[in-house]
């Protein structure tokens, strides 16, 4: 959705910049917008998120186990810590 809202600012003929746009996921398009300056941030969540879930999956299927919660830390990928993202190898 940060991409279509940055396309549709940019059809608006909106200057870079005077909009801040933040999304979710750091998907490598999104990544690729914040290192040109286009986009500011994009708030990622450990991709542990998949496997702990399967985790839970199979184990309430197998062993009847009850599903818990686990908090897992986001983090907010901008410019000065691009490279911690998990898809940072991806950005073309």
């Amino acid at each position: 959705m940060a991409l279509g809202a940055l396309a549709a600012i940019e059809q608006a003929g909106t200057p870079t910049g005077k909009i801040v746009v933040v999304g979710i996921d750091g998907l490598p398009e999104a990544l690729a917008k914040i290192r040109d300056g286009e986009m500011a941030a994009s708030v990622q969540f450990p991709l542990l998120q998949v496997r702990f879930a399967l985790e839970a999956l199979v184990a309430r299927l197998r062993d009847n186990k009850a599903v818990e919660g686990k908090l897992l830390d986001p983090l907010v990928i901008e410019k000065s810590n691009l490279q911690q993202a998990d898809r940072y190898s991806e950005i073309k």
